[in-house]
């Protein structure tokens, strides 16, 4: 069964305080960088707790950027209280980060892994993400960016139409001989272009207006094409930016629509 399109924010996460119960794997905070380059983690089985304050209700839990083995697996647990978690209130129970079609056959720079459900998850203050990688590169796992958050699922699903593409800033240079020559590579990012159609006006307002106002061009996003998907899981989900903000427009009577294109970040 094919979900709609689904849009997190990192602001529950990047207001959080990010502490480590073993004190083992190196600088939890890196979870709240916006670049995936600056990774967390520490050998096999690194854990991190996220004290959000005050109770979160997340549908969502995004690893972003790792590098899990095939044989990776995760735990997400909830509890009102930081001791708590060591017998959580709610638990996901040990998962495979990867879905049923298992772990990619191609080496990604950001590979995601994501727990989602169309409903909260939990309603608690604290929460803990639990690693168990038996056999991580170089004898480490490592993680470049952490979501556990809300997430807007539109009513209507993005139109026919919608694009997912590459953007290379690799510069090309002409020789006097006519001959083109590339620059030093700059990496590949993908670029997705969808349009929302058919928006109530509440949600105009309340969902992507508010996703344009707090975001912006300089906050970071996540977008999955559709949650529920599994061999292509990886390439049709988005850690990014937006390009640019397009208006939101009434096109017919009590419909609003907009357009969105989101460039990914890369390590």
């Amino acid at each position: 069964m094919t979900e709609n399109i689904i849009f997190a924010k990192p602001e529950w996460i990047d207001a959080a305080t990010l502490s480590d119960p073993d004190s083992a794997a190196t600088n939890p905070e890196r979870l709240q960088t916006q670049q995936p380059g600056d990774r967390w983690g520490f050998g096999a089985s690194p854990r991190v707790d996220i004290d959000f304050g005050q109770a979160r209700s997340p549908n969502l839990v995004a690893l972003i950027a790792h590098n899990g083995s095939a044989s990776a697996t995760w735990k997400i647990d909830a509890s009102d209280t930081q001791g708590g978690l060591d017998t959580p209130d709610w638990t996901s129970t040990e998962i495979s980060l990867w879905p049923v079609t298992g772990k990619p056959a191609e080496v990604w720079e950001t590979l995601p892994s994501i727990y989602w459900r169309s409903t909260a998850l939990a309603t608690r203050r604290w929460w803990r993400v639990s690693i168990t990688d038996p056999d991580p590169p170089a004898g480490e796992f490592r993680a470049g960016r952490l979501y556990i958050a809300p997430t807007w699922q539109p009513a209507r699903n993005i139109s026919y139409g919608w694009s997912i593409g590459f953007l290379d800033n690799t510069p090309q240079f002409t020789s006097l001989g006519g001959q083109t020559w590339p620059g030093e590579q700059r990496g590949i990012a993908r670029r997705l272009e969808a349009q929302l159609r058919y928006m109530s006006e509440d949600e105009m307002y309340g969902e992507a207006f508010e996703l344009q106002r707090t975001v912006g061009l300089a906050g970071d996003l996540f977008v999955c094409r559709d949650p529920s998907a599994t061999t292509h899981l990886h390439r049709q989900t988005i850690y990014g930016l937006f390009q640019q903000l397009d208006p939101l427009v009434n096109a017919f009577f009590q419909q609003f629509e907009t357009r969105f294109v989101v460039k990914e970040l890369v390590p």
